[in-house]
């Protein structure tokens, strides 16, 4: 049933979401309404008794008897602890009768497969709240969908209401791994990701690639610094990035109006000057920033493939001003985003090598998988370019990753690709660093490459957001179980892979992965038993 009500209406309620020129009110559910898949609680009733005393007739929709609620208390409904799952389930009455309600619960798996059921009744007097807490037994690390029915007895009609949750097996005792991170966009999108850092911090990865733009810190000629806002949200991040030992790498975008000439770095003397000077305030004036990436992507359309000469001289003077600020920073750059090895060469051959202390590159295997897109030798090719100008800093990859979109991956298949290229970069040291693109991104559009890299859902799409996929599982539990431990060996045969690593406290963990075609593999283990994840 589709409403048309005036748009006064909207400013009036407490919305979890700006909202403005919608007409379309689509009711699904009693006592709550749907806009453009973003749920607002307990609107029906308000609006039916606001309608009733202003004389309006009420339609039929409003009058529900029934407001159902399911809240875990939790940043994205994620659980670390199987026996710590609590989900309040609230009912109100919102008529002036009692009603008594049927309630049916159940409980489904990722794939569907129903593995709880069971009933409860309530009995409600007119305007009385009512909540029960629920704590169901759950066998594995998994994405779970709790769906409540409730059956108004008297009145007839079903009231139905889901909570999608997960159990993750995550780092929950403050290590990282230093060797991989996440892309972020705390700082680039003023992203409340900020205030959810402990399911970030859950991964178990050691930095987080944020973002800041030269633009944000030189609003005005000759005058460098963040606005207030941006040194609020800044300064929440780092203190959280201390609490859980992560190390946050700022990527700076190299746009600034006041020097912009067409291309995304500046060419000009007076422009050079002010990029040295920025990145000295930014290295001296936020010590809590020790890494840092010039410009990202700088041989994509986006910068009209600007020339080596230009990028290695707008490096030179950013890896100045940061050292400048502090000596102890860690300057990244070339940071190509097509695979355009020929540009690294050519700053490397102009002494751009002098001005980083590690070289950065965005390997992503696009539609296949991390063993057919050959990220190994081509790791090993730049690393042959590096060894032939003599260059003797890092190799990281700060962008590499895999889309759920449909086009490129299942949810399952990003999950398992992640965690094999991971592997992969450890077993054949193919970088030094390796940061997945993205920790979130927003799922505007299911079949839309770039809104689907993330790990967690940025709430579009109807998600809640912060929510688990697959891949965030899959992270959290590789470095839950292998972060800490030494890589030995690998077998492989056909399709599949196996990679063991010795733990501190001296067990075993085997990482295995094939292809759903694979032929069955046999493995003496040489132990008594054995623990599964899948």
């Amino acid at each position: 049933i589709i409403y048309y009500i005036d748009n006064e209406f909207f400013t009036e309620q407490p919305f979890r979401a700006c909202i403005s020129d919608i007409k379309r009110l689509d009711f699904y559910l009693p006592g709550t309404v749907f806009i453009d898949n973003i749920v607002l609680e307990k609107v029906a009733y308000s609006t039916a008794r606001q309608m009733a005393e202003t004389g309006q007739c009420v339609p039929d929709a409003y009058l529900t008897p029934i407001a159902s609620k399911l809240e875990t208390g939790r940043s994205g409904n994620i659980f670390f602890d199987k026996n710590d799952v609590r989900i309040k389930h609230m009912l109100d009455n919102v008529t002036n009768e009692p009603i008594s309600i049927n309630i049916s619960y159940c409980i489904e798996r990722y794939n569907g497969e129903v593995i709880s059921e069971w009933n409860d009744k309530a009995e409600l007097s007119p305007g009385q709240h009512w909540e029960s807490e629920i704590a169901p037994a759950l066998p594995l690390y998994e994405i779970y969908k709790l769906k409540v029915s409730c059956a108004d007895i008297g009145k007839g009609g079903v009231f139905e209401s889901d909570c999608d949750f997960s159990v993750v097996n995550g780092v929950t005792d403050g290590t990282a791994t230093k060797g991989f991170g996440i892309n972020t966009g705390i700082m680039l999108r003023a992203s409340d990701q900020v205030k959810n850092m402990d399911i970030l911090a859950a991964t178990g990865l050691g930095y987080f690639r944020d973002g800041i733009t030269w633009n944000r810190m030189e609003t005005q000629k000759g005058v460098y610094g963040l606005a207030e806002v941006d040194e609020q949200r800044l300064n929440e991040m780092m203190e959280n990035a201390e609490k859980y030992n992560m190390d946050c790498y700022m990527l700076v975008d190299g746009y600034c109006a006041l020097y912009y000439t067409g291309k995304n770095v500046p060419q000009t003397e007076e422009g050079l000057d002010s990029l040295e000077e920025m990145a000295y305030h930014l290295a001296k004036d936020y010590p809590s920033l020790t890494h840092f990436e010039w410009t990202n992507e700088v041989d994509s359309n986006r910068y009209s493939r600007m020339t080596y000469e230009a990028y290695e001289k707008s490096l030179e003077r950013f890896y100045k001003g940061i050292k400048r600020g502090n000596p102890d920073a860690f300057v990244v750059g070339c940071c190509t985003g097509m695979q355009n090895w020929y540009f690294i060469e050519d700053v490397l051959r102009a002494g751009g090598g002098s001005y980083m202390d590690a070289i950065s590159i965005h390997p992503y295997a696009d539609v296949l998988t991390p063993e057919t897109c050959d990220y190994v030798s081509l790791c090993r090719s730049i690393r042959d370019i590096l060894d032939k100008y003599g260059y003797r800093g890092e190799l990281w990859v700060t962008e590499t990753g895999v889309s759920s979109s449909g086009f490129y991956a299942t949810e399952y298949e990003q999950a398992a690709y992640l965690i094999r290229q991971y592997a992969l970069n450890t077993a054949y040291d193919c970088a030094d660093v390796m940061m997945t693109y993205a920790f979130m991104t927003d799922d505007s559009d299911s079949k839309d490459v770039e809104s689907s890299f993330g790990i967690v859902h940025g709430g579009g799409g109807g998600y809640e957001p912060d929510s688990a996929k697959p891949a965030y599982l899959a992270v959290c539990n590789y470095f839950s179980m292998i972060g800490d431990s030494e890589y030995e060996n690998m077998l492989t045969k056909d399709s599949a892979s196996l990679y063991r690593y010795k733990c501190r406290n001296g067990e075993s963990v085997i990482m295995m992965s094939a292809d759903m075609a694979a032929e069955p593999v046999g493995l003496s283990l040489g132990a008594d038993e054995a623990v599964m994840y899948d």
